[in-house]
């Protein structure tokens, strides 16, 4: 059966002039890809709906619209096949220029000159996702490739007069062999007229430290984050990690996603960080395109300064009776029985406690842990606690899982984690996202909702990145 989940989409208030001057409309868009059509067609099949959606962005008066990664040259090319979908372009660093204007000032410019034109036409900040192609010279540069050219999965944005304002390459590639990985990792930033500084950030760039948490650092409050997610429930769909990483730093992230479920490539969101629940939108329905359309709470100056405080490590032994194995990884775990209200569970040094009240449902949840290098696929060290449905007791099957039936009224999820940087989210049936007048997330790091939460809990967790450790 078909899954809609949406908070809050379209719906439009009149503010008063006080809220009003300390928030900013910014819109995402979820774009169906097209891709059964002729190589030479992809460019203008998909930009039709671009252009659809940011003039209708642009009616409802949002300042800033945000495609997703792949949206326009598509997905599964090889590094031949894609060149002709790539394009030029100059450093809008040292270079001012408006495609629109000047469209063949840098050679063919299909792309830029219809995301210029966009963005002019409708007065918005179009935030986009292309190929660029940047020519190199083996003899002078030791790291150019074979074919004499880099590669690069590039974010373009543009600002409302329709001037290319910043390009980001992306520096953390998931099997994208068409493209080349920088030399460096440049963290970019772009300037606006309505929210300030934004950083820019692609797809698996979420997960490390550079450099989507770099920019953090540098005090960026605002983000915006193109990308081709594939949903990895139960701890890495795509709505629950882009909350996590809005929650976890408290800064605004517009996240905009493909829209292929079939593949498990959707989810999408405005995040507000801790000021405002996510207005999201997650569906399994094929050919289900959505615009989103919020009002984005502007974080102040100083921003949320919550001090770090330490858990006390539980005096319970390592480990448990009894292993899960979630997203590839063997957690150790204990089963949360409805009558006990509390459990404790520990994996190395990572201590993992929880206090509940639910349903007795006769479903199986399980509390686990889990501290080491998540292998599958790509390798990076994660420190997990999280309370999850599993679908049979043997639990071989605490992943995927959409339903459920079970009520949480009463939940505290804690552990004392090594790193600083972790990330919160609550998942509840059919992959909705708990707003935050169901829970709250501390700095200990802590999930604790007092009043439970208004559907069946699929999961809560904390994930936390120790990037120190990461094995790449």
């Amino acid at each position: 059966m078909a899954s809609v989940s949406i908070s809050f989409v379209l719906i439009f208030v009149i503010f008063t002039a006080s809220y009003a001057a300390n928030s900013y409309r910014a819109a995402v868009y979820e774009h169906r890809l097209v891709y059964n059509v002729p190589l030479s067609q992809i460019i203008e099949a998909n930009l039709v709906a671009y252009d659809q959606n940011a003039e209708e962005a642009a009616s409802q008066d949002a300042k800033i619209i945000v495609f997703p990664e792949d949206g326009i040259i598509g997905l599964d090319h090889s590094r031949t096949s894609i060149r002709p979908l790539l394009e030029q372009m100059p450093d809008p660093k040292t270079t001012t220029w408006s495609p629109c204007d000047e469209p063949k000032k840098y050679g063919v410019s299909r792309i830029l000159y219809r995301l210029s034109c966009m963005a002019k036409k409708n007065k918005i900040y179009v935030v986009a996702n292309m190929g660029e192609l940047l020519p190199c010279n083996r003899s002078t540069d030791p790291n150019c490739p074979q074919d004499g050219n880099y590669q690069f999965n590039t974010d373009v944005v543009f600002d409302s007069k329709g001037v290319l304002l910043a390009k980001y390459h992306k520096c953390n590639l998931y099997f994208e062999f068409q493209f080349d990985t920088p030399v460096t990792c440049q963290p970019e930033t772009f300037e606006t007229d309505f929210a300030g500084t934004f950083g820019l950030f692609t797809c698996f760039d979420i997960l490390f430290h550079s450099p989507a948490v770099d920019l953090v650092h540098q005090g960026v409050k605002n983000f915006a984050f193109p990308t081709a997610w594939m949903d990895v429930l139960p701890l890495m769909s795509a709505v629950q990690t882009q909350m996590g990483w809005s929650t976890g730093y408290d800064v605004n992230l517009l996240a905009a996603n493909l829209h292929i479920p079939e593949y498990r490539f959707h989810g999408s969101g405005i995040y507000s960080g801790r000021r405002a629940s996510p207005v999201f939108y997650y569906s399994e329905t094929i050919n289900a395109s959505r615009l989103i359309v919020a009002d984005v709470p502007l974080p102040s100056e100083e921003g949320q300064q919550i001090p770090r405080v330490k858990t006390a490590v539980p005096s319970v032994g390592n480990g448990a009776g009894l292993n899960a194995k979630i997203n590839g990884d063997i957690y150790n775990a204990v089963v949360l029985h409805p009558t006990q209200n509390n459990a404790e569970v520990c994996y190395d040094t990572l201590c993992c406690q929880a206090s509940y009240q639910m349903s007795d449902a006769q479903e199986t949840y399980v509390l686990g842990a889990f501290s080491g290098v998540h292998k599958e696929n790509m390798t990076f060290f994660m420190q997990v606690c999280t309370i999850v449905k599993c679908s049979n007791s043997s639990f071989s099957m605490c992943n995927g899982v959409l339903e459920a039936s079970t009520k949480f009224s009463y939940l505290d999820l804690s552990g004392n984690f090594t790193t600083k940087d972790v990330y919160p989210s609550v998942v509840l049936v059919g992959v909705n996202l708990a707003g935050f007048s169901e829970w709250q997330f501390f700095d200990d790091p802590k999930i604790k909702s007092s009043t439970g939460f208004s559907q069946p809990l699929l999961a809560a967790t904390l994930l936390g990145r120790w990037f120190e450790r990461d094995r790449r």
